[in-house]
């Protein structure tokens, strides 16, 4: 969820939900923007893992299907469900392509300046990048 630019809160909040359906008496994350710190607790026995995230876009649509698996794993599912689940999403084609999305975020940067009262010449400019 990190990768596709929710904030962290979201993050460790699905974490500890998947959790909890896995059985797991608690998860605990760090969250920044390029790591993930999780530590898992069931009983006595922690596991604690690292990872990175190599790219962070803002992919709505990958946001909503990782919620929605988070809301809808239902108790006792296992780590395979959840991981065939989390490939299926990961290999969700995007919905544009760069080109689409280029154009969408210079239309934006464009638009931001002209709310801040600037001209053509600013707009154009903050669109240009």
């Amino acid at each position: 969820m990190a990768a596709a630019g929710t904030g962290a809160f979201r993050v460790k909040e699905e974490m500890s939900r998947v959790g909890r359906a896995l059985g797991l008496d608690g998860v605990h994350a760090e969250v920044t923007l390029n790591t993930v710190i999780a530590t898992c607790v069931q009983g006595e026995l922690s596991h604690t893992l690292v990872g990175t995230i190599p790219s962070i876009s803002v992919n709505a649509g990958r946001i909503a299907a990782l919620e929605t698996l988070a809301l809808h794993a239902p108790a006792g599912v296992t780590h395979a469900q959840v991981n065939r689940q989390l490939d299926a999403i990961e290999r969700e084609a995007p919905r544009y392509g760069p080109a689409m999305t280029t154009l969408a975020a210079m239309l934006a940067c464009a638009a931001f300046c002209f709310l801040n009262n600037g001209g053509w010449v600013e707009c154009v400019g903050a669109a240009a990048g």
